[in-house]
């Protein structure tokens, strides 16, 4: 009897040492701001506010555009205690202050005024036997700044606002059964754009051509050089174009150009074709600061006996990143 006795007691304590320590558990969703497009050109937004009840707004002037989607945090806690089927659980209001969050990479972020849904907590946990009840969930919110965005494709900054939640779970005689700061964990979906532009000024001169009863041809090249075929004179004033790329520090991007375009005086006619950019193979990057500047070059052709007169037009650029 005494030996069975001694065994019984000996489980019992080691039930106690494990499952003690899972008093109360808890699971965190992130504070979720969405989605947003930087851009570095500016005029849009900083600041992305997430209320505890899920409430989402925009403040501040900044880089940021178009943001979508987001939802409140939410910390949802648990009894697990082996011995106490009922605990009274504290949670205390966030701690004020600024906390960053930097993902390398990417950006790095500010997140200020945490907030709880109804500020300060403070309920019993019961549990089932040997079932928990998940009878706590506490919704968060907070307030995010972008303070710096470097991310060359989509991605996401993340990470926590460490130990800004405080609680404390006691027994029914006020015992304390456990103490802790826990982490709020944040994320933000950028998404980096490109604007284009045309530098002010510039324009595809093909310059002043002397009309011949052949046919001619005249190159631009992005560089600024010219070569002609069958010219009667030699071009004068002739320019490649040039255009502005703004983005972020590093992107690479595609510049796509038309496979021919016209001009015009009156109802006469000429057509350009080959057009080319100072890019290589049409790719090029950002190397430092946000502006890439490039130019473009293209071929003209002028049919024998050409109206005289000013031969004006149009054509497309674009860019893919």
């Amino acid at each position: 009897m005494i030996r069975i006795l001694i065994k019984i007691i000996a489980c019992f304590a080691c039930l106690f040492s494990i499952t003690s320590l899972r008093a109360v558990e808890y699971s965190a969703t992130p504070i979720d701001f969405g989605s947003a497009t930087y851009n570095v050109a500016g005029g849009g937004f900083s600041v992305i506010l997430v209320s505890s009840t899920g409430l989402i707004g925009t403040s501040g002037s900044g880089n940021l555009f178009n943001r979508s989607g987001g939802a409140a945090g939410n910390y949802a806690f648990s009894n697990w205690d082996a011995l106490e089927y009922r605990l009274f659980l504290d949670i205390l209001d966030p701690f004020v202050g600024s906390y960053t969050v930097s993902t390398p990479g990417c950006g790095t972020v500010t997140i200020e005024d945490i907030e709880l849904m109804g500020g300060q907590v403070s309920v019993e946990l019961d549990r089932h036997w040997h079932l928990p009840s998940y009878v706590l969930d506490v919704p968060l919110g907070a307030t995010l700044s972008l303070d710096s965005f470097e991310g060359t494709a989509a991605c996401t900054i993340s990470g926590v606002a460490p130990g800004v939640l405080h609680y404390v779970t006691k027994t029914t005689d006020l015992i304390v059964r456990q103490e802790g700061y826990l982490d709020i964990p944040i994320q933000l979906y950028v998404v980096p754009t490109m604007s284009l532009e045309h530098d002010e000024d510039a324009v595809l001169n093909f310059g002043r051509i002397c009309a011949s009863q052949n046919t001619q041809s005249i190159t631009v090249w992005p560089d600024g050089t010219v070569s002609t075929s069958n010219f009667y004179c030699n071009p004068q004033d002739t320019a490649p174009d040039s255009f502005a790329v703004h983005g972020v520090t590093h992107t690479p991007f595609t510049v796509n150009l038309p496979a021919s375009a016209t001009i015009t005086n009156g109802e006469d006619t000429l057509t350009l074709s080959n057009f080319f950019s100072s890019c290589s193979n049409t790719t090029c990057t950002i190397e430092s600061g946000t502006t890439q500047h490039f130019n473009v070059g293209a071929t003209l052709t002028i049919p024998p006996n050409p109206s005289v007169g000013i031969y004006t037009g149009e054509y497309q650029v674009s860019v893919t990143y």
